[in-house]
């Protein structure tokens, strides 16, 4: 990452602008949800308030710190600085956020847009095949097309 610190900001912007797209599809599928289940629509939108909050500190947490570490000049004290860094009790709420919150975001909004009957019932086998994937695929480039083809279904929303 050190020797390659220019692709490391570009990803970060990467990441802040799917930080802002992902905030936006949460509302859409909260306001979508909200008009006939307002309940499941309520839990919707706090579910995807929380991961777009974790998913904020990801990036706070991740790529700001170890991109100010890479331009140090001592290499090991910076990665000495980054192999202790993460034993504060905020990064693991963050952590948690970003895990636990977007997973549960995902299943409720998925949930949410079957009972509004805003999705058809086969989009649930995207759903399971995707969720499938998260826990048990390979973390890659090919991943991330793999999971973003594996979202196709809720286009149809």
């Amino acid at each position: 990452m050190a020797d390659h610190v220019t692709l490391w900001h570009a990803a970060a912007y990467l990441n802040l602008a799917f930080l802002f797209a992902w905030a936006i599809a949460l509302l859409a599928v909260t306001i979508v949800v909200a008009r006939t289940r307002p309940m499941l629509g309520a839990v919707s939108g706090l579910l995807g308030l929380v991961s777009v909050l974790g998913i904020a500190f990801h990036w706070a947490f991740y790529y700001l710190p170890l991109a100010s570490l890479a331009q140090e000049d001592d290499r090991d004290m910076a990665a000495h600085a980054a192999a202790t860094y993460g034993d504060d009790v905020l990064l693991v709420v963050a952590l948690l956020m970003f895990l636990v919150g977007t997973l549960l975001a995902v299943l409720t909004a998925g949930f949410g847009l079957w009972r509004a009957h805003a999705l058809p019932w086969w989009s649930a086998i995207g759903l399971v095949v995707w969720l499938g994937y998260v826990f048990a695929g390979p973390e890659a480039r090919l991943a991330a097309l793999v999971n973003l083809v594996l979202l196709l279904p809720f286009v149809g929303v």
